[in-house]
């Protein structure tokens, strides 16, 4: 039988996970929009697109 205290710190443990996962995710997000924003600075054809945190994507003409 797991004791209450064992519960409680797989429990912590799989929320912390979950938070440490989302917070990863976020930062990936960051880099690929710093990307993609130098992309579109140094592009030729003056259009990029920006993937946002959802996975949509949006077109952008210069």
């Amino acid at each position: 039988m797991i004791c209450i205290r064992s519960f409680l710190q797989i429990l912590y443990h799989s929320i912390t996970t979950k938070v440490v996962a989302i917070h990863i995710q976020a930062s990936e997000a960051v880099i690929q929009d710093v990307f993609l924003y130098h992309s579109s600075i140094t592009s030729e054809t003056g259009r990029f697109c920006h993937t946002i945190e959802n996975q949509h994507i949006a077109f952008y003409h210069f």
